[in-house]
């Protein structure tokens, strides 16, 4: 169960940290799609955090580290380190949005 963990930590926050994504879109809509300095501006606008899709997530591996804590105890490190971890990057993104 750890591994799904790792999995989520290191591609989800790596990809959010890195920002590649909108960085390609942004890149796109420049090219593409804006003719004025105001919607290149827009375009560069911070999207959503889209807590539709995250905290559903995160409640999954929240339930995860409770149930298999009593088994096997060595789980809630990695939980924690999960959320800590996450709780930095997340406020990262919301200051610098």
């Amino acid at each position: 169960m750890t591994s799904i963990l790792f999995v989520r930590f290191f591609v989800y926050y790596g990809l959010e940290l890195s920002r590649l994504v909108p960085i390609i879109l942004f890149h796109l809509k420049k090219k593409y799609l804006c003719k004025t300095d105001a919607e290149v501006k827009e375009a560069w606008a911070p999207r959503d955090l889209g807590y539709g899709t995250r905290v559903p997530g995160d409640m999954l591996i929240v339930t995860i580290v409770f149930c298999y804590s009593v088994i096997a105890p060595l789980i809630v490190p990695f939980g924690a380190l999960y959320f800590g971890l996450g709780w930095l990057i997340l406020r990262n993104q919301v200051k610098f949005s």
